[in-house]
């Protein structure tokens, strides 16, 4: 000991003593920097020792393959949009983890640990309850659950690829208008999807739809069967098969999990202006005095008046547009074959509630036409549009020359730009340079030279603009990646609910949200509410 002594006093063991403060405080500075993550090893404290790879299906004949009702349901060949299988790789079947050290933890020692990620059993022993997957997430009462199964997640992050479409936006040199062009690409399919709810597992020899309760239903043929993104007006999630006519046959799956039923479904009448993984609340009229209505022969909508009890007591607006959408705010979306199918707003009287395409002499000396136009397409990224939320709502607002429409019938675009309009039309003023990119929950989410953020209804930052990448708000909850990779999630005030440690996040899903981290494979959440509430 002595002779050790000796040595740390001598000139190399005084420079191996401040190497080493030195050395370690660098590595401090860099882990608070974020260069480096050390919170997979709390995460590997999760998983239970006694998960093992039995190989077999991971269900063990616990679920039953998924059948059509075929006395209802259409003729379909056999497509498919999915890729080949590339490897057969089974997923063990073995015992949950099990979080011990949470379920310990009192009421008191939770409200201590917000950021604390605990399973959904022990939150529920806490007097927290499953939600219903229209409740927006409240960041008061609120809480995310790490759902446990029977079964064990797949570890990787895809099994095989497919072959899926892919739409990119074009905007022509010669200011014509921009344009959709589809293409089909090869990606690898996530092992786990949700849909609507529903788990989508892939274990790479088969496909399962798994309950958002953890129950496994039944095996699924994605091949002939693809989610619709659209929901009945039941309420229930559609899937979708092509018959051999080329037409769309939708379905809904029977509550015991077991068969698909034909569905009634018109996506004429029934559907809610964007496809995408919406929650039930989703495109529902906030008025009971305006209903839609359809006229097959005509091929046109318009509005009926209705009593507290949902009884038709007259017209409010006849058959004359060729789209129209539920009335939110006191406003309803609906277009004409005028004004190159351009959108307007009417209210409650049958009128329209402000000019949404004129004409006016620019700057330039030129006369402009002014329209509110439909999104070019109708996915995530056109959230906002057709819905009053917050008393905002998201138009696309385009401006031609008049002189070329007027004597060629041909488009040049003087601007083409997404914004914020209230019900009086007048504009929500957004941050200058900043592009529109989705607005639902009362957030908008911009992003300028590749970096996003989000502002709340008010004008306020609630997340910085300066991350990678961003999917809008859905039932109050939105996921950011940082410029490192690492995707998190926040509530609509900012909150950080899930940490920036994911290699992938998907949006909320019925209630459930699914992350995959490399370090330890899937795993699913849950938003939970306390029973108080």
């Amino acid at each position: 000991m002595k002779k050790l002594l000796n040595q740390l006093k001598s000139p190399l063991g005084r420079a191996l003593q401040l190497l080493l403060i030195f050395g370690t405080a660098f590595l401090v500075l860099l882990y608070f920097m974020g260069a480096y993550d050390l919170s997979f090893l709390d995460r590997y404290k999760l998983l239970d020792d006694s998960r093992t790879n039995t190989g077999g299906n991971m269900f063990s004949g616990m679920i039953s393959d998924l059948v059509a009702d075929e006395e209802t349901a259409p003729f379909s060949p056999e497509t498919s949009s999915g890729g080949e299988k590339q490897e057969q790789t089974s997923v063990s079947t073995g015992s949950a983890w099990k979080d011990s050290a949470a379920k310990a933890m009192s009421e008191e020692e939770l409200q201590d640990k917000p950021g604390k990620i605990m399973s959904a059993e022990s939150l529920r022993e806490l007097g927290y309850e499953y939600t219903d997957d229209s409740v927006i997430y409240d960041p008061a009462e609120s809480r995310l659950g790490r759902m446990t199964f029977s079964f064990q997640l797949p570890e990787r992050f895809s099994l095989r690829k497919r072959l899926t479409d892919r739409d990119t936006v074009v905007y022509p040199e010669d200011d014509s208008e921009k344009y959709i062009v589809t293409k089909q690409i090869r990606e690898e399919r996530p092992a786990i999807e949700l849909y609507m709810g529903y788990i989508i597992m892939d274990d790479g020899s088969d496909v399962f739809l798994i309950r958002s309760d953890g129950i496994p239903l039944c095996r699924y043929d994605a091949k002939k069967y693809a989610p619709a993104y659209a929901r009945d007006p039941e309420d229930r999630p559609l899937f979708m098969r092509k018959n051999a006519d080329g037409t769309a046959a939708y379905f809904y799956l029977s509550d015991d999990g077991t068969q698909f039923m034909i569905s009634d479904y018109d996506p004429r009448t029934d559907s809610r202006g964007l496809s995408f993984d919406y929650p039930s609340g989703y495109g529902k009229s906030d008025s009971t005095n305006v209903v839609v209505t359809y006229s097959e022969e005509l091929d046109r909508f318009g509005y009926l008046t209705a009593d507290e009890n949902g009884q038709t007591t007259g017209v409010l607006a006849s058959y004359q547009y060729t789209s129209a959408l539920p009335f939110t705010g006191g406003l309803g979306v609906v277009t004409t074959t005028d004004n190159r199918g351009g959108m307007f707003f009417l209210n409650e009287q049958g009128r329209e509630a402000f000019d949404a395409c004129f004409m006016y002499l620019s700057e330039h000396n030129r006369y402009t036409i002014e329209n509110l136009m439909l999104p070019l397409t109708d996915g995530i990224e056109s959230i906002g549009f057709y819905y009053f939320d917050h008393g905002l709502t998201r138009v696309r607002r385009q401006k031609i020359d008049n002189w070329n429409w007027a004597m060629y019938r041909r488009v040049r675009v003087v601007s083409d730009v997404d914004c914020l309009i209230r019900p009086d039309g007048s504009e929500f003023d957004l941050p200058i340079g900043y592009t529109l990119e989705g607005y639902s929950d009362g957030c908008i989410l911009l992003s300028k030279n590749g970096q996003y953020g989000f502002m709340d209804y008010t004008g306020g930052w609630i997340a910085q603009p300066f991350y990678a990448d961003a999917i809008p708000f859905v039932n109050g909850l939105a996921a950011l990646k940082t410029p490192d990779g690492r995707w998190g999630m926040i509530d609509t005030l900012g909150n950080i609910v899930l940490p920036f440690t994911y290699d992938s996040l998907s949006q909320v899903s019925g209630g459930l949200i699914a992350a995959y981290r490399e370090e330890n494979g899937w795993s699913i959440f849950r938003i939970m509410e306390s029973a108080g509430n």
